[in-house]
């Protein structure tokens, strides 16, 4: 069987490494006093620190020390400094095989550590029930080498690892296939199968029109994402059939249900098949329901910009009127004062009532102009919402936490309200 590759040459060296780094050999290789005890207890140079260093391999990463690794000079330093060995002594270091192999089996007696072989089975069965929380092999295998060290296992070889993680993996996804297929009903199965089966336009199958969607810009856009989100809501798949399961693993389906042509499908097993077309009506659902909110901001955001456009377009066609209104009222102004320094009455200066009053109401107008708000002009863009806001109100779901509660509320009376509009109709 070929070699299943899951990890990269870099990952393999961050489960596998010896840390070379002061932080991680303060937290991983200071020696106890026991540690020197059973350490100091052994004969000669090479036979102290060749013990030494494969306890703390055994600590972490949780290895077994062999003939082909290559220790990093500042590990064997660190180690035998705490041994009571000089730079001397650590560079003359020589590690053999057989010395090696024995240590092995004293460290097993005296530390408790054990050979992966004899507790694989159980792993297996734990790393099936991690395997389906965790996103990528790298991950599960770091979760799996920080388990056998908890447990004083010895890591098995690299190419153990990958294949145990890979297995796994697997393992987990068609559990997580199985458990969206038992859930399925023959009703929805055979709702999902139109997915396949059905064809919009005499061309496009139901599950080709479905996953192409996006966020629009205007009306027609939201009419669109509201077709396919009916369709959806009429399959009636309730979102319960994801219950307990991991957010990724679902977004992985998904994924591959968005990658597949409708015909792809028939080479895949019918299991497998259904659980995916499941994911995809829950997820798209929702994902089209985004669609439509996103663009209905985008068209509010539109019409809110064409309003102050049309609020500054009037407030520029006003210009004119009121540089004149601006300058009677100063002309006015300095006859009052001069008719009030020369103690003459105002009768005398304000000759044209109706005049003076028509240009109050000028004024008034133009104040009233000058401080409008863009959102006066938003009746301007009733028919565009007309033409989808009451779909949307019926198909779009709305949720919220406690300070978005009075928001809701109004939406819920704004359903009432449509609902009552129909029937009024109806009538």
């Amino acid at each position: 069987m070929p070699r299943r590759v899951i990890l990269t040459k870099r990952q393999r060296e961050i489960l596998l490494s010896l840390p070379s780094d002061n932080e991680s050999m303060l937290r991983h290789y200071v020696l106890s006093d026991d540690d020197l005890k059973n350490i100091t207890a052994r004969h000669g140079i090479n036979n102290r620190l060749g013990y030494a260093i494969q306890l703390c391999a055994l600590r972490y990463p949780g290895r077994y020390l062999n003939a082909n690794d290559t220790l990093p000079h500042e590990f064997l330093s660190f180690v035998g400094a705490q041994i009571g060995l000089t730079e001397k002594e650590v560079f003359g270091f020589r590690y053999k095989s057989v010395t090696r192999y024995e240590h092995l089996k004293m460290l097993q007696k005296n530390y408790g550590f054990c050979l992966f072989h004899k507790v694989a089975p159980e792993f297996t069965a734990w790393l099936k029930k991690a395997s389906i929380e965790t996103r990528s092999g790298f991950e599960l295998a770091e979760i799996f080498s920080q388990e056998c060290r908890s447990r004083r296992i010895i890591l098995p070889r690299i190419t153990v690892i990958e294949r145990l993680c890979a297995d796994a993996r697997v393992s987990a996804e068609n559990a997580v296939i199985e458990l969206i297929h038992a859930r399925l009903g023959e009703e929805m199965k055979e709702n999902l199968e139109k997915f396949l089966r059905d064809k919009t336009d005499g061309r496009l199958t139901i599950h080709g029109w479905l996953k192409r969607f996006e966020a629009g810009h205007n009306s027609a856009d939201v009419n669109r994402l509201l077709d396919k989100l009916e369709y959806l809501q009429g399959l009636d798949i309730p979102e319960s059939l994801l219950e307990g399961l991991p957010a990724h693993r679902i977004i992985w389906l998904r994924q591959q249900g968005e990658a597949y042509y409708a015909d792809s499908f028939r080479y895949i097993n019918e299991k497998r098949r259904f659980a995916i077309l499941a994911i995809c009506a829950i997820e798209w659902r929702a994902r089209i329901c985004d669609a439509v909110l996103e663009t209905h901001d985008r068209i509010v955001g539109k019409l809110f910009s064409s309003c102050k456009r049309m609020r500054d377009e009037q407030l520029a066609n006003q210009q004119k009127l009121a540089a004149e209104t601006l300058s009677s009222f100063a002309s006015l102004s300095q006859k009052l004062l001069k008719a009030h320094n020369e103690n003459a009455a105002v009768i005398d200066v304000i000759q044209d009532p109706e005049g003076l009053k028509s240009l109050m109401l000028n004024a008034q107008a133009l104040t009233k102009r000058l401080g409008s708000d863009p959102l006066a002009f938003v009746l301007e863009g009733y028919p565009k919402f007309r033409s989808y806001t009451q779909r949307m109100l019926q198909r779009v779901t709305f949720k919220g936490n406690q300070a978005s509660q009075s928001l809701l509320e109004v939406i819920d009376l704004l359903r009432e309200l449509n609902l009552s509009d129909k029937l009024h109709k109806g009538l």
